[in-house]
């Protein structure tokens, strides 16, 4: 009987420990699924408004860039908090401003990504082609192309 309960929570231990392991594993698909939306996004825009190359450029480096910082952030709690990565939270988990600073100050990657996230919303937000990308986008949204990347990444979302 003894050995049974052995085997049996050993058994628990290790499912357990590989589904943990499948977690960033699914998890860096579906950032990989947006990063790859945002260049499909950018793409058709490019072909739709090539005028306004200079901002859908910024902007899509803009939120690939944020995608970047937001898989480091992810790590980061994996490998030291993985309890604040529970299910439903894969994606939208809880970052505080300590976890912000202890990231920073231990990572160069990510203070990198941090400096570029800042340099690229100032020149998103500031940039005078807005209004006419915004105009672009609200075209560009209910073409055939950008439905197929947008269910796309909807379904990998879902998995």
């Amino acid at each position: 009987m003894k050995n049974k309960i052995i085997i049996i929570l050993s058994a628990m231990l290790i499912i357990s420990s590989l589904t943990f392991a499948e977690k960033p594993a699914i998890w860096e698909q579906k950032i990989n699924a947006q990063i790859k939306y945002q260049k499909k996004v950018a793409e058709i825009l490019l072909k739709e408004e090539p005028g306004l190359k200079e901002i859908i450029i910024i902007n899509r480096d803009l939120q690939v860039t944020m995608y970047e910082m937001k898989r480091e952030r992810y790590l980061y709690l994996v490998d030291n908090y993985p309890g604040r990565i529970g299910p439903g939270k894969e994606l939208n988990f809880k970052w505080t401003d300590e976890d912000e600073n202890n990231l920073t100050q231990s990572s160069r990657n990510y203070a990198s990504l941090k400096k570029k996230e800042e340099e690229l919303k100032t020149k998103n937000q500031s940039h005078p082609m807005w209004p006419a990308l915004r105009e672009a986008f609200k075209r560009v949204k209910n073409t055939k192309e950008y439905k197929e990347a947008q269910d796309a990444l909807m379904k990998m979302l879902r998995r």
